[in-house]
């Protein structure tokens, strides 16, 4: 049986570069983006466009976690092991990533207003923290987006202005 050893901290953060600069690739295959659209470069842009880069790449990220995952199960099959059913891959988003999520569908928000939502219990709360930055499951956020009321809602009911002007 091969040894192996735990990576130390340089090459994990080399790992963490190389797996977000694949997912930059592929994200700009699957969104059309620019050659030079990147990490940088789409931030030069407008606020939809950073959106959409951001979606894109976590689109892909998730993505890659599928395929590690299918990669790890065909690794145990050739090795002689029983498989493994993988565990169902949880992707989680940034703010960013659910701010985009959330603009792709038609009713975009600003940071704020998703800070105060989460903060209020309108909106769901963080699955963990990655280092100090919070993250979201992003089942939680897509059925929190799909059971989300529109903008305006409340002016559909019959009587509201009366009653909160009093006329």
């Amino acid at each position: 049986m091969m040894d192996r050893r735990e990576p130390t901290d340089g090459e994990r953060q080399e790992l963490h570069d190389d797996v977000l600069g694949l997912a930059w690739t592929w994200a700009r295959r699957l969104a059309d983006l620019q050659p030079a659209d990147g990490p940088r470069s789409v931030y030069d842009g407008g606020e939809t466009e950073q959106r959409a880069a951001t979606a894109a790449r976590g689109h892909a990220l998730e993505l890659l976690a599928e395929a590690a995952t299918a990669a790890a199960v065909d690794d145990l099959r050739h090795a002689g092991e029983p498989p493994v059913p993988p565990a169902p891959a949880v992707a989680m988003w940034t703010r960013d990533q659910v701010l985009a999520h959330i603009a792709a569908a038609g009713e975009p928000i600003s940071a704020d207003t998703w800070s105060s939502y989460v903060s209020r219990g309108q909106a769901p709360t963080p699955t963990r923290h990655i280092g100090r930055a919070p993250v979201w499951d992003s089942a939680q956020v897509r059925a929190w987006q799909a059971a989300r009321r529109g903008r305006g809602w409340r002016a559909g009911i019959p009587g509201l202005h009366d009653q909160e002007t009093g006329s």
